[in-house]
């Protein structure tokens, strides 16, 4: 946003923004407190404790309760990954498996050798490691991302400036060399 401070303004969908916020925040603490808890009543060595599944947000407090307590991720910043997740899994799933579908639906040969691949499989219902297991079906998932990705611009802001080394320096228009950029 150009004028950072219109967001303050009850104007618009401002309100709703900020009500989606507040009960966003308040409901993701929650959701940190609870597995946190869980992880701590698990107790012992931390290393080995398994955080209620596989879920993405079990995920991350077991990855950070393994780390030393100088390297842990503060409660604010997993409740800020809670956002990215939600934006992360809600339309990018559904866009991606549209494209995929799509380009499936137009490549006959693609689809012959998924169908086989697919039906050569033991039983009807495989696990994650088996369906990660099938070469084809690893490679064509691999290509629709690579050629539709859902999330092709996220915005983000640097937290310490970068210096390029250029192959070559350049001169700038009042003559000096430059050898690097910022």
């Amino acid at each position: 946003m150009i004028f950072p401070f219109l967001r303050r303004l009850p104007i618009g969908g401002n309100a709703i923004n900020a009500h989606s916020r507040s009960v966003m925040e308040r409901v993701g603490s929650q959701m940190v407190k609870e597995k946190k808890f869980e992880a701590e009543q698990l107790g012992g060595n931390i290393r080995h404790v398994v955080v209620g599944g596989k879920d993405l947000l079990s995920i991350l407090i077991r990855a950070n309760m393994q780390q030393s307590a100088a390297e842990r991720l503060d409660d604010k910043i997993l409740l800020a990954q809670i956002s990215t997740f939600l934006l992360a899994g809600h339309e990018t799933t559904g866009l991606t498996m549209t494209w995929g579908l799509d380009a499936i639906a137009k490549a006959p040969s693609v689809q012959s050798k998924l169908r086989d691949e697919a039906l050569a499989f033991p039983n009807d219902s495989p696990s994650m490691e088996e369906l990660n297991a099938l070469p084809y079906l690893n490679k064509v998932v691999k290509e629709i991302l690579r050629l539709r990705p859902a999330a092709t611009l996220l915005k983000r802001k640097a937290c310490s400036d970068s210096i390029i080394p250029l192959g070559q320096p350049i001169t700038d228009k009042n003559g000096k060399q430059i050898h690097q950029l910022l």
